[in-house]
This record gives C-alpha cells, sequence and structure tokens, in this order.
C-alpha cells in the first residue's frame, strides 16, 4: 500500500526564493507537482510558470543547471526518492504536489487511544483538558426511576411493572454506554452494527467490492436461449426439443432455427 503526503509548501513566498518541496523520506515512490492553469487557481492576475530542480535550489529561470519550466495546466512527474526545489517569480504563487511512500499496515491493529478496556491513552489538547477518546463513559450511568403514586405502593403488581420498567431502561443505557458507537474500530461494533455506525455517525457506506468473477450473462451470443443459468460446462445436457449449436470454442442449445449461426 502507498501513503499520499502534500509537499512541505504550496505557495511560493516570498517570489523569487526557492523553496525545499519535498525529500526522499515523504517522495519514496515518487509524486507529481501540478501547476494551475488558470490565474484565480494560481493566486495571480496573470497566470506563469513555476521552474523545478531535483539538483538544486533553482532560480526563477533556467539559468541554473537541471531546472525544468512547468508552464500553467503543466504536470511534472517527479521520480522516486528524489528532491525536490520549486521556484517562480512572483510572491504567492499556488500549485499543488503530492507524493507517495510505502504504508506498513499494523496488525494486529493497535487500540484506539483512550478505548475503555485498553492501556493505551487517550490524547489531550491541551493541559488540564479532558483526554479525547475519554476512557470512561461521559453521559448519565443510571437513569431517573419511575416510581408509582403513594396509593398504589402496596400494589405489588404495579411495584412489579415499574421495576420492570426501570430496570429495562438502565439496560438501555448500559447497553449504548458499553457500545461507545463513534469510536468505530471497538470490538463490539462489526457487522451490520458497522454499517449502520458508519452511515449514521460519519456519513460513510460500506464500500462494494468486486469478486472479480465474471457473469456469462450479456449481449445476444452470449447466453444460451432457455437455460435459467449458464451452462456452458454441460455441453452433453440439452433441452427438450432443442438443438446444440457449435459457436467457436462454444455450445448453444435453444430451439431449432431455420439458420444456423
Amino acid at each position: 500500500m502507498l501513503f499520499l503526503i502534500p509537499g512541505y509548501r504550496s505557495v511560493i513566498d516570498p517570489g523569487g526564493m526557492a523553496i525545499l518541496l519535498t525529500t526522499s523520506i515523504i517522495g519514496q515512490k515518487g509524486g507529481v507537482i501540478v501547476n494551475p492553469l488558470n490565474a484565480a487557481d494560481q493566486g495571480l492576475q496573470i497566470p506563469e510558470s513555476i521552474f523545478v530542480n531535483l539538483l538544486a535550489a533553482p532560480l526563477a529561470s533556467l539559468a541554473i543547471p537541471g531546472t525544468s519550466e512547468i508552464i500553467p495546466g503543466q504536470w511534472f512527474l517527479v521520480p522516486p526518492g528524489a528532491n525536490v526545489w520549486v521556484n517562480a517569480a512572483s510572491k504567492g504563487h499556488k500549485f499543488t504536489s503530492f507524493f507517495s511512500s510505502s504504508y506498513q499496515i499494523q496488525y494486529p491493529p493497535t487500540p484506539v487511544p483512550g478505548q475503555p478496556g485498553t492501556d493505551t491513552p487517550g490524547v489531550a489538547a491541551e493541559v488540564g483538558t479532558q483526554p479525547f477518546p475519554p476512557s470512561h463513559v461521559t453521559g448519565l450511568t443510571t437513569v431517573i426511576p419511575s416510581y408509582l403514586y403513594q396509593e398504589y405502593t402496596d400494589d405489588e403488581d404495579c411495584q412489579g411493572f415499574v421495576d420492570a420498567q426501570n430496570l429495562r431502561q438502565q439496560d438501555f443505557v448500559d447497553t449504548f454506554n458499553a457500545l461507545n458507537l463513534p469510536i468505530y474500530p471497538g470490538p463490539i461494533v462489526q457487522g451490520l452494527l458497522l454499517d449502520w455506525v458508519g452511515r449514521g455517525v460519519y456519513g460513510m457506506a460500506r464500500p462494494s467490492l468486486g469478486s472479480g468473477k465474471p457473469n456469462m450473462m450479456g449481449p445476444l451470443n452470449t447466453y444460451g436461449m432457455n437455460w435459467l443459468v449458464p451452462m456452458w460446462e454441460l455441453q452433453d445436457v440439452q433441452a427438450p426439443g432443442s438443438i446444440t449449436r457449435k459457436h467457436g470454442s462454444k455450445l448453444y442449445y435453444g430451439k431449432p432455427l431455420k439458420y444456423a449461426a
């Protein structure tokens, strides 16, 4: 897998001063630099070129050996493991760049910082603030119980109903506290529940991955007549009252025709 990361800078500031855009660390697999076509996208009044050099810091011209001029709308492919410097004549010239390097998947995956049940501490933005994600329940842990009016307190059936209702409500609270839905890599959030969390909390649908298995159903002469399922491998089976017709390396089964294909 590859890890994409933008260049160190995306604006020439000040004009005429070369900037180091990337090194071999983030550009291990190479990358691309794009000089926008329109002046508005460049942040200028008139579109202009940028100058790229893989050997040394270039001037805003072709004076330094090894410098390449990237005109507006042109792309520059950066080879793997290269250092890149960029320059332009005007201050505030904007451009786009991204580079790729190898990404090693950690297995088994590490727990989310602050996930309950793990020893991984949460991440705090400032001293004295609450770590995120929190390592404990931050909402209510118990419900406000319902109760009977005084005149019904001696009724065992009514008391049992109220007790069962309070127990059921507490069960809902305990369940949602244990699920910790915003932390989707949790051990409980999986399967259809993971689909629901991805859609409801993050607005993301589970992607559809193709199996790579070809589908034999298609246009004319790609699917046999009177078939319910693909039957290419059953070359010795025919439907009643049908004939076998050879077409290339495939056999077609169907009703007798005046003209065979």
